[in-house]
């Protein structure tokens, strides 16, 4: 661990590095909602009662796009001299990939799915071998929660990223103290707040929210539901010329684990992982491929809905009548086959249709 000076010191630089990368998303989030939505045959809400069908083009579209594309991953491991232990490792990843646990295979087609929405693809792959068992992890990250240099279209160019919204309950954490992974003081502390729930940054969590609900899913109904906990933040940061790793709370500025990166990770790398469908060198947050379709679905979807609604008003016109010409004039609202209408004497009877242009 570093000292409590220096980790607190980090902590003050990646909180605003935390708010300017939201201020360079936010705008970006926004267009993502209504992918989403218009993915999810979300139905767009309209004052009058008129035709307003999502029909799926997008989803068509993004959906061939990834079928194309779902070979799994491969990899191809050679140890120079050494080709017994290359077959070996090569052989122990294959096992590890193709297991229901790691889901390598699922969550790669999951991760071109949100690269052809988002235009980024985000993942942290890592590997640990405690207890000398290895085991690799396949983790991917929402775009929503991840913040990125938005000046830089690679991690390794940017000076700082990270996964926010890391939901830990109070047992996880006293766990990882207790393991050693956390500093004790520093959970204590964290723990002691009274306010431990809470949400950084809002406005985006509520659009990560809305995508879900867009599903029909109830996201108040989640898998904490009842636990109290802490929205941690897994933060990595260039800070002279080194690396460094931060696991805190950026609301309270309490963190529970600050290292250099290779303290936590043997290669000193980045465990974050992501790639661009239309890349930019000075641009992280990119246009997408619905990008481009989300246009055209959207013109489609409203002039077929108006031609529906144009048909709707051409079989079923409004109509003018003399009010007194009627009993009840309001007989004419419900239709009743084979039904006599009566009507008063020495009035117009005659009804004229209202047609649509």
């Amino acid at each position: 661990m570093l000292s409590s000076t220096r980790a607190q010191e980090l902590v003050r630089v990646a909180t605003e590095q935390i708010k300017q990368g939201l201020d360079g998303k936010m705008k970006r989030m926004e267009q993502l909602r209504e992918h989403y939505d218009l993915y999810n045959n979300k139905v767009v809400e309209v004052d009058s009662d008129v035709f307003n069908i999502p029909f799926p083009f997008l989803a068509n579209h993004i959906d061939q796009y990834l079928s194309k594309i779902d070979d799994p991953p491969t990899l191809t491991f050679k140890i120079p001299n050494k080709p017994t232990l290359s077959d070996k490792v090569q052989a122990a990843w294959q096992q590890e990939m193709s297991s229901s646990r790691s889901g390598w295979k699922r969550k790669d087609r999951a991760e071109k799915k949100m690269a052809l929405l988002c235009g980024r693809g985000i993942a942290k792959i890592y590997a640990s071998s405690l207890s000398n068992k290895y085991q690799s992890y396949y983790d991917l990250v929402d775009p929503y929660s991840f913040i990125a240099d938005p000046t830089r279209g690679r991690l390794d160019d940017g000076n700082y990223h990270g996964e926010t919204n890391i939901f830990k309950t109070v047992a996880s954490l006293k766990n990882g103290a207790d393991a050693g992974f956390y500093d004790k003081e520093q959970v204590a502390k964290l723990l002691n707040r009274k306010d431990t729930m809470v949400d950084g940054d809002h406005e985006v969590i509520q659009k990560k929210f809305d995508r879900i609900k867009s599903l029909g899913i109830d996201i108040e109904k989640s898998s904490f539901a009842g636990q109290t906990g802490v929205n941690m933040t897994e933060w990595v940061m260039r800070d002279g010329g080194s690396w460094f790793y931060l696991f805190f709370d950026p609301s309270s500025g309490i963190w529970v684990r600050a290292e250099e990166l290779k303290g936590v990770f043997l290669s000193g790398k980045t465990p974050f992982t992501s790639w661009a469908t239309h890349y930019d060198e000075y641009a992280f947050w990119t246009k997408s491929t619905a990008d481009d379709v989300f246009p055209i679905a959207e013109g489609m979807r409203f002039l077929l809905n108006n031609a529906l609604e144009n048909e709707k008003r051409r079989t079923r016109p409004m109509r003018l009548v003399d009010a007194g010409a009627l009993v009840d004039i309001n007989e004419l609202q419900e239709y009743i086959p084979d039904n006599v209408i009566l009507r008063n004497p020495g009035k117009d009877p005659n009804i004229v249709t209202i047609e649509t242009p």
